[in-house]
C-alpha cells in the first residue's frame, strides 16, 4: 500500500514539475489569456490533488499564518471592493480574476505543494530549459528578419514599414514579432532569467555554455531597449556579490560585456534607441519643454507628478480594476498627463484601489522578501541558498522595473507568481526545521 501511494506521489510530482517547466517556457510567448487558464487550473488541480493525498497540514497552516499570505488575503478582499466602485464592474471583475485571484490560487496551491512535498521541483532545470527554448526562438526569428527582410517570419507589416536599416531591425523585433507577448513581457522574462545567472556567476558556478546564455540574455535585454529593465537587472547584478562572495571573475565579465554592448550601440549611431529626450533641458528642471519635444522620461515625470496628485485629492477611493477605466473614464487626467495610466505598478493600484492597495502590494513584496532573506540566513552555504538568492535578486529586479512601467499584469504576473512560490514554499521548510 505505501509502495503504490509513493508511486502516486511520484508521478503527481512529476505531472507538476512537467507542467511548471512548460508554463515558465510558454509565457514569454503569445499563448493567450485562455491558455493561461488552463495550464493554471491544470497546476492548482495537480497541486492540491498531490496534497490533500499527502494528508500534512503543518506547511499548510504555516503558510496561512505568514505575512506573505496576510497581505496578498487583503489585496484581493481590496480588489473584491474596488470592482463595486467601478463604472464597468463586469469588466473589472474580469480583471480581478484573471491577474489576480487566479494567480493567488496558483501561488499559494504551489507553495503549499513544496512545503509539504519531500521532492522539489527542479528549478534549475525548468529555468535552463525555459530560457534555452525562449532564446531560440527570439533570436532564431530575428537572425532570420536580418538576414532575409523579404521575407520575415512571424513579423507584423507594421513593423516592417518602419525598417531602414539593420539595426532597426534589432532594436524593433521585440514589438514587431507576433509571436512573443510584447517587448514589455520580453524583459520581464529576462529579469528572471538574468536573476538566475547572476547568482551562478557570483558563485563562480558558471560553465562555458552557461557563460554564453547569460552573456545572450544580457544581449536579447539591450535590443529590448527597455531602459527600466536594463538599469533593474545591471543593479541586481551589481547586488548578487553581496549574498555570495566567493567569485567576482564571471561578474566582471558580463558587466564589462554590457558596457561593450551600449559602446557599440553609441558609436554605431543607434543611442537614440536609448536616449529618446532632451537631456539637457531635463537637468535644467524644463520638464514641459522636454516634454513638448518627446521622450519617455519627460512623459513619465509628467504622467507620476498628476497621477499622484490626482490620487492625493482622495488617496482612499478606489476607482475599479483595469487600466481601460482610466483611459476611457478619465480623459481629463490622461490628457494632463500625457501617457494613458501611471506606469507605475504602485500608483496604478493605489488608483485602482485607494492607497491602501498599493500599501497591500508592498507589504506582501516586503514579506516575500524578508521570508527569502531569513531562510538565507539559516542556510547560507546549504543547498538552499541559491534558490533564496535568486528570489531575492528577481523580487528587486521584477519591481525595480515595475517603478517605471506596469508589467504586473497577464502573462507578466503570472511568471511572479508562478517563480515566487517556489522559494516561498522552500523558505517555509527551512524556517519549520530550524526555527
Amino acid at each position: 500500500m505505501d509502495r503504490v501511494q509513493t508511486d502516486t506521489t511520484n508521478t503527481c510530482s512529476s505531472a507538476i514539475q512537467f507542467l511548471f517547466t512548460s508554463y515558465l517556457a510558454l509565457l514569454p510567448f503569445q499563448i493567450g489569456p485562455t491558455a493561461r487558464y488552463l495550464l493554471s487550473g491544470m497546476l492548482i488541480i495537480a497541486a492540491m490533488k498531490h496534497i490533500l493525498e499527502q494528508g500534512r497540514h503543518v506547511s499548510t497552516t504555516q503558510f496561512l499564518r505568514s505575512p506573505v499570505v496576510i497581505f496578498l488575503i487583503a489585496l484581493n478582499i481590496l480588489a473584491i471592493i474596488s470592482i463595486s466602485s467601478s463604472p464597468e464592474p463586469r469588466y473589472s471583475m474580469a480583471v480581478f480574476f484573471e491577474d489576480l485571484f487566479l494567480n493567488s490560487i496558483l501561488f499559494s496551491s504551489m507553495a503549499i505543494f513544496v512545503a509539504n512535498s519531500p521532492q522539489s521541483i527542479e528549478w534549475e532545470k525548468s529555468i535552463r530549459i525555459a530560457n534555452i527554448l525562449f532564446l531560440l526562438a527570439y533570436l532564431g526569428l530575428m537572425i532570420q528578419w536580418i538576414m532575409f527582410p523579404n521575407h520575415p517570419l512571424c513579423i507584423r507589416p507594421e513593423a516592417i514599414a518602419r525598417i531602414h536599416s539593420r539595426w532597426d531591425a534589432i532594436f524593433a523585433f521585440g514589438n514587431g514579432c507576433s509571436l512573443f507577448h510584447g517587448i514589455k513581457h520580453t524583459s520581464m522574462f529576462l529579469t528572471l532569467m538574468l536573476a538566475y545567472w547572476a547568482v551562478w556567476a557570483t558563485r563562480g558556478m558558471l560553465s562555458i555554455t552557461g557563460m554564453a546564455i547569460f552573456l545572450l540574455d544580457l544581449f536579447t535585454l539591450l535590443t529590448t531597449t527597455r531602459r527600466a529593465a536594463c538599469l533593474a537587472v545591471f543593479s541586481g547584478i551589481c547586488l548578487a556579490p553581496l549574498l555570495f562572495k566567493s567569485s567576482a571573475r564571471y561578474l566582471k565579465v558580463a558587466i564589462a560585456f554590457l558596457a561593450v554592448l551600449v559602446l557599440v550601440f553609441v558609436v554605431s549611431g543607434n543611442s537614440e534607441h536609448f536616449i529618446r529626450e532632451n537631456w539637457q533641458l531635463l537637468m535644467k528642471g524644463e520638464v514641459q519643454k522636454a516634454k513638448d519635444l518627446g521622450g519617455s522620461i519627460p512623459l513619465r515625470i509628467s504622467t507620476y507628478k498628476v497621477f499622484t496628485k490626482q490620487i492625493l485629492k482622495e488617496p482612499f477611493k478606489p476607482h475599479g480594476l483595469g487600466r481601460k477605466l482610466i483611459k476611457e473614464y478619465q480623459a481629463e487626467l490622461v490628457k494632463k498627463a500625457g501617457l494613458l495610466h501611471g506606469h507605475n505598478t504602485f500608483l496604478n493600484f493605489a488608483f485602482y484601489m485607494g492607497v491602501q492597495g498599493s500599501l497591500a502590494l508592498l507589504g506582501l513584496i516586503l514579506s516575500q522578501a524578508w521570508l527569502f532573506w531569513t531562510a538565507w540566513k539559516k542556510t547560507p552555504h546549504g543547498n538552499e541558498a541559491p534558490l533564496m538568492a535568486v528570489g531575492l535578486i528577481f523580487i528587486f529586479m521584477f519591481w525595480g522595473t515595475n517603478m517605471f512601467t506596469d508589467g504586473f499584469r497577464h502573462g507578466s504576473a503570472t511568471m511572479y507568481w508562478l517563480f515566487t512560490a517556489i522559494p516561498t514554499g522552500i523558505a517555509l521548510k527551512i524556517n519549520r526545521s530550524r526555527p
